[in-house]
């Protein structure tokens, strides 16, 4: 008995851990790839969002600096 139950034990694991990579969890919540790449990518696009932000605001400063120094002339 305590043989078999090894066999059987490994090819369990295998099986969740091919599941897990394909988004199936064994507790019967699924998730698709496709959602979870969707979601990696929406993290990284938000990123990138606040540095051209960032960009945006600098770029105003200076334009708001230029003017400045052309009403001081």
């Amino acid at each position: 008995m305590l043989t078999s139950a090894c066999t059987h034990a490994e090819p369990l694991k295998t099986m969740e851990m091919t599941s897990s990579l394909f988004g199936c969890n064994v507790n019967g919540i699924i998730l698709s790839l496709d959602a979870v790449v969707t979601f990696r990518k929406k993290k990284k696009k938000k990123k990138k969002r606040k540095k051209k932000k960032k960009k945006k605001e600098k770029k105003e400063e200076e334009e708001e600096e230029k003017k400045k120094k052309k009403k001081a002339c």
